[in-house]
C-alpha cells in the first residue's frame, strides 16, 4: 500500500522460511489443494478467460516494469497477485510447510464494470467457486473496492472458505458473526482511537468528518469515540458510492469552509478518499495551506488529469509494527530476486532501496504464508487428504490462524485480534510529493498513548510549516444545558408533571370503587396518566447536543404520549355516546372494557407502525448550522425523503385524532350526567389547538434548533398539564367534598315496608312531599312504600309502590351536593313524577318527567330520566340520579311547595 515504506513492511517471516524461502522444489505430490486468487483480472492486458476463470498467467516482466512507477488501484492489485504467487512458489519449494501437499493456484475475475460497485457479480463468482471448484480450500482476494470484498467475503464465510485480503480494510469485517472465515493482513480496529490520539497531540478541538456508509459497520461508535476524546464534530457527511459526484464534492468543500473546519477526518476506502481529496484540491476548496486531511487509507488519484502533487502532506494512520527484524532485508531481497527473474530480460531489476513501487507486496506474501501455516496445523491434526477433500473446512475459521507462530514480513510472529485483523500499534504517516510514505508517530499496542518517533522529522503540514494550523474559529454551541437556569426550570416542570401524574394515579387506585372515579373509567384514566408521564419524559432529550438516539426519543415519546391520551379520551367518550344513544338493550360485550381496550389498541397500533417505519427509514444524522458567525446550532436531519414523508404522515394521523375528538364532542354535546366529559374534552381540544398553533408560530419565526426543541417541550408540558391538572383537580375536590358532607354508603340487600304519607293541596299541579320514615333507608335494595293521599272529598287512598334507594348529586357552583333518598315514580293523567324522600336531612322533592324521555323502571335495563341516568337493575345496590348543574335541574324540576 505504501511506496518505499520499509517500516510498514518491517517485520518478520515464517519460521520455516528463515533461510529456505526459494529452494529447489521438493516432492510434495501426495495431495494437492487450491488457493483461489480472486480480483479484477479483466482489467489487466492480455488476460485470457473462460467465463470467470483466468486461463493464462498474467505475470509478465513487461507489466512488472510498467507498474513499478505508479501508484493506483490497478498497480496495487497487480503487485498483490505477483507477491502472493511468489509466496505459493516458496511454500511449494519447502518440505517443512505442508510437506505432503502442493498448492495450486486458480485465478478468478470478479470485475464486470468500472461503473459502480461489483459486489453482486463477485457474490456470483463466490457461488461458482463453491459449486464448481471443489479443490479450492482458501481464497486470496485483492479488490479495487472494499465494498466488493465485504459482499463476497460474507458468501465465502457461509461456505466455510477461509478468505484473506492484503489491500482492503473495513470495520464491517470485525463482525465475526457475519465474517467468521475472514482474515486481514491489515488492521480494521483502532482507527478512531489512533486518530483521536494524533489530533489531540496537535491540540485539535474541532473537526469535520466524512465517512463512507459501506465502509463503517457502526458509525455511532465513531461518533462516540471522537466525542469521548474531546473532539467537536462541527459538520459531518455520510457518503455512499452513488454520491461520489462533483456536485457533492463541491457541496462538502463549501460546507467545510463555511464551518471553518481546518481538520478533515475521512473514513473511506482509497478510491473515495482520493476522489474527494483530489477533486477539492482541483477546486481549491478546503485543501491546501491551513487545512489538514487525515484518513485511514492512502488516497488514490481519480485520474491522470488530477494534480498528483496535491497528495503532498495528506496524512493517515495505519496499523503496523515499527521495528524491522535483522533478517528483514535478506527475506525481502529474496522476494525481489524472484521478481527479477521476470524483469531482467527487460533490463530492469528491483532492489530494497531503489524506490520502485511494489504495492502491498509484504502483506500479500504474508497472507499466503499465514493461510499455509494455519492449514498446515489443521492438516497435522487431521490428515492432508481430509483437508484436500474439504472435509476439515469447519476447522478453518479465523481462530485457526490467530496464533500459528508464523513469522512474516509484517509481524513476528503474526498475531490477530479476535476480530480477525492484525494486532498491531498504529503509525502516523505522511505522504510527500513523490508518494513516499514517511512515519512520524507511533501508538502503543492498546492505542492509549502516542509519541513522536525518535530520530525522524516531524510532519510537515501544507504550507511548509511543522506547526499544526489552528483548528478554526471557536463557536458557542446553542444547546440547553441542564445546569443553566432554563434547563433547571424545564427539569422542575418535568418533575411537577410526574408528581401530578403520580398523585392522580394514587388517588384513582385508592378510590377505584368510588362512583366519582368509576364514572371516568379506571382503566382509561390509568392509560391517560401513563401517556402523560411518557410525554413529560420526552423533555429529557432536549438537553445537550442532540444525537441520533435523542432525536429518536424526542419523536417517539411525545408522539406516543399524544396518541395514548387522545385515543383513551376518544374511546372512553365514544363508548358513553353509544350507550346513551341506544334505543334498546345493548349486548354485554359492547359495555366491557376489553372491547374498548381493543379499539384503543388499534389506534396505538397505527401510531407504532408509523413510528417504526419512520425510525428505520429516516436515517437520522445531526446537521450543524451557524446562526451567527460565532454560534452554531444542531438539528436532527433525515438522510432520506422517506423520513420527511413519514414524519408528515404521523402529523396527519395526529390531526385525524383531533378531528375525531371534535366529532365525539359534537355527538355528546347534549348528554348530561356524571359520565359526560363534553366540557372537559372541549377544553382539552381547544387548549391543544391553541398551544400547537403558538408552537408552530414560534418555530416558524425562529429557525433555531434550540428554540424549536424548547418550544416543543414547553408546548407538550402545557397540553399535558391541562389534560391531567383539570381532571385531577376536579376529582380531588369532589372526593374531598363527598368524604366531608355526604351520607354513608347505602346499606345492603334486605327488603322492608315503610309507611309514608303524601298530602296534596287544592292546586292540581302542586304536591307537597312529606318527610319519610328514615328507618326505611337502612334496608335492602328494593323498599316497598305505602303512600297515603287525601282526595278532594277527604277520602284517604293508600297506594303501595316499590322504591329504590338512590344517591343523587346536585352541582352547586364548583361543589357537588350528594343526597341519599328513596325514589319512586308515579304517573297520573297529567304528568309523571319522580319522588325523592331524603333519608336523613333535606326536604322531599318531586321532579316532573317529560313523557318523551321516560321509560319504565326495569330490573333488567337502565332507564333514562329526563336526560340523566337512573341506574337500576337486578342486583344493583346503588342507584344514581345525576344532575350536572342546578340550572339544568331547574329546567325540568317543578317545586310542589
Amino acid at each position: 500500500m505504501m511506496r518505499g515504506m520499509s517500516i510498514l513492511t518491517a517485520v518478520l517471516r515464517l519460521a520455516a522460511f528463515h533461510r529456505v524461502c526459494l529452494l529447489a522444489l521438493a516432492d510434495k505430490t501426495q495431495t494437492s489443494i487450491t488457493f483461489a486468487f480472486v480480483g479484477p483480472y479483466a482489467i489487466l492486458p492480455n488476460v485470457e478467460m473462460n467465463g470467470s476463470l483466468v486461463t493464462n498467467d498474467p505475470n509478465s516482466g513487461s507489466l512488472m516494469v510498467e507498474y513499478s512507477t505508479e501508484f493506483s488501484d490497478l498497480t496495487l492489485f497487480y503487485w498483490n497477485d505477483v507477491c502472493a504467487r511468489i509466496a505459493v512458489d516458496a511454500i511449494n519449494a519447502n518440505n517443512e510447510v505442508l510437506p505432503d501437499t502442493t498448492i495450486n493456484i486458480k485465478r478468478f475475475n470478479n470485475f464486470r464494470s468500472m461503473k459502480g460497485d461489483n459486489g453482486g457479480y463477485a457474490m456470483q463468482i463466490a457461488m461458482d467457486i463453491q459449486n464448481n471448484h471443489p479443490d479450492v480450500v482458501a481464497v486470496f482476494t485483492s479488490d479495487l473496492q472494499a465494498t466488493t470484498t465485504v459482499m463476497q467475503s460474507q458468501i465465502y464465510s457461509r461456505f466455510q472458505l477461509p478468505t484473506i485480503s492484503a489491500s482492503q480494510v473495513s470495520s464491517k469485517f470485525n463482525n465475526k458473526n457475519d465474517y467468521p472465515y475472514y482474515l486481514s493482513m491489515l488492521s480494521n480496529s483502532g482507527w478512531f482511537e489512533a486518530s483521536c490520539l494524533l489530533l489531540n497531540s496537535w491540540g485539535v478541538k474541532r473537526i469535520a468528518v466524512i465517512w463512507q456508509s459501506s465502509f463503517l459497520s457502526d458509525p455511532q461508535a465513531m461518533f462516540d469515540t471522537l466525542t469521548k476524546c474531546n473532539l467537536s464534530i462541527v459538520t459531518s457527511f455520510r457518503v455512499s458510492l452513488a454520491e461520489v459526484t462533483m456536485e457533492n464534492a463541491q457541496r462538502i468543500g463549501q460546507e467545510i469552509e463555511y464551518y471553518d473546519a481546518r481538520y478533515v477526518l475521512i473514513f473511506a476506502e482509497s478510491t473515495m478518499s482520493g476522489f474527494f481529496y483530489f477533486t477539492l484540491g482541483q477546486m481549491k476548496l478546503a485543501v491546501g495551506p491551513g487545512y489538514v486531511w487525515l484518513g485511514v487509507c492512502m488516497p488514490m488519484s481519480p485520474g491522470p488529469l488530477y494534480n498528483m502533487s496535491l497528495i503532498n502532506h495528506f496524512m493517515f494512520v495505519f496499523g503496523s509494527e515499527l521495528d524491522m527484524p535483522v533478517y528483514y532485508g535478506e527475506l525481502l531481497q529474496s522476494i525481489l530476486d524472484a521478481i527479477n527473474v521476470f524483469t531482467e530480460p527487460y533490463n530492469s531489476t528491483f532492489s530494497i532501496n531503489d524506490g520502485k513501487f511494489t504495492g502491498n507486496c509484504a502483506q500479500a506474501f504474508d497472507a499466503i504464508g499465514l493461510l499455509a501455516s494455519g492449514i498446515d496445523a489443521v492438516s497435522n491434526s487431521t490428515s492432508p487428504e481430509t483437508v484436500a477433500r474439504r472435509s476439515a473446512q469447519r476447522l478453518l475459521n479465523f481462530t485457526a490462524f490467530m496464533n500459528t507462530g508464523y513469522r512474516g514480513l509484517v509481524q513476528d510472529p503474526i498475531r490477530l485480534f479476535p476480530s480477525g485483523d492484525m494486532a498491531v500499534p498504529y503509525l502516523g504517516l505522511q505522504i510527500d510529493e513523490t508518494g513516499y510514505v514517511m512515519p512520524f508517530a507511533v501508538t502503543d499496542a492498546q492505542w492509549k498513548t502516542i509519541i513522536a518517533i525518535p530520530g525522524l522529522p516531524p510532519p510537515i503540514f501544507a504550507g511548509g510549516t511543522s506547526m499544526p494550523p489552528p483548528d478554526g474559529r471557536v463557536y458557542a454551541d446553542a444547546i440547553l444545558d441542564l445546569t443553566s437556569t432554563t434547563g433547571q426550570v424545564t427539569r422542575v416542570l418535568q418533575f411537577i408533571g410526574w408528581l401530578v401524574c403520580s398523585c392522580d394515579m394514587i388517588l384513582v387506585v385508592m378510590n377505584r370503587s368510588n362512583i366519582i372515579v368509576r364514572s371516568s373509567s379506571v382503566s382509561f384514566t390509568a392509560l391517560i396518566l401513563v401517556g402523560a408521564a411518557i410525554g413529560y419524559g420526552g423533555s429529557s432529550f432536549i438537553y445537550g447536543k442532540p444525537t441520533p438516539s435523542s432525536c429518536l426519543g424526542s419523536m417517539w415519546l411525545p408522539s406516543l404520549s399524544f396518541s395514548i391520551v387522545a385515543s383513551a379520551l376518544i374511546v372512553k367518550n365514544a363508548r358513553v355516546a353509544v350507550i346513551y344513544a341506544a334505543k334498546t338493550r345493548l349486548p354485554k360485550i359492547i359495555l366491557t372494557n376489553w372491547l374498548s381496550l381493543l379499539v384503543f389498541g388499534c389506534f396505538m397500533g397505527v401510531e407504532m407502525i408509523l413510528l417504526a417505519f419512520w425510525s428505520s427509514l429516516s436515517k437520522i444524522h445531526i446537521k450543524t448550522i451557524h446562526t451567527t458567525s460565532l454560534q452554531r446550532e444542531f438539528l436532527c436531519s433525515y438522510g432520506s425523503t422517506a423520513g420527511t414523508i413519514l414524519e408528515k404522515s404521523i402529523l396527519v394521523y395526529h390531526v385525524l385524532l383531533v378531528l375525531t375528538g371534535i366529532c365525539i364532542c359534537v355527538v355528546i354535546r347534549n348528554l348530561n350526567g356524571i359520565h359526560s366529559e363534553m366540557t372537559y374534552l372541549t377544553v382539552i381540544l381547544a387548549s391543544t389547538s391553541l398551544f400547537t398553533i403558538i408552537n408552530w408560530l414560534l418555530q416558524a419565526s425562529s429557525p433555531s434548533g434550540y428554540t424549536q426543541r424548547l418550544s416543543q417541550a414547553l408546548t407538550t408540558w402545557l397540553i399535558l398539564t391541562v389534560v391531567i391538572g383539570l381532571k385531577f383537580g376536579s376529582r380531588a375536590i369532589e372526593l374531598w367534598y363527598e368524604s366531608t358532607f355526604t351520607m354513608q354508603s347505602l346499606l345492603s340487600s334486605l327488603s322492608s315496608t315503610a309507611q309514608l304519607s303524601i298530602g296534596t293541596q287544592k292546586t292540581a299541579s302542586k304536591y307537597s312531599p312529606v318527610k319519610p320514615d328514615t328507618s326505611s333507608c337502612n334496608n335492602g335494595t328494593n323498599t316497598v312504600l305505602i303512600i297515603s293521599t287525601t282526595t278532594e272529598r277527604r277520602k284517604k287512598k293508600r297506594t303501595t309502590v316499590t322504591a329504590m334507594k338512590v344517591v343523587y348529586r346536585i352541582d352547586e357552583g364548583m361543589f357537588s351536593k350528594w343526597m341519599e333518598a328513596l325514589c319512586t315514580v308515579q304517573k297520573n293523567r297529567e304528568k309523571t313524577l319522580a319522588l325523592f324522600f331524603p333519608c336523613e336531612h333535606g326536604s322531599s322533592r318531586a321532579f316532573n318527567i317529560r313523557k318523551e324521555s321516560f321509560h319504565e323502571v326495569s330490573a333488567k335495563s337502565p332507564v333514562r330520566l329526563a336526560g340523566n341516568v337512573l341506574v337500576a337493575g337486578g342486583h344493583v345496590r346503588q342507584v344514581l340520579v345525576d344532575f350536572t348543574s342546578a340550572e339544568q335541574m331547574s329546567n325540568f324540576q317543578q317545586s310542589l311547595e
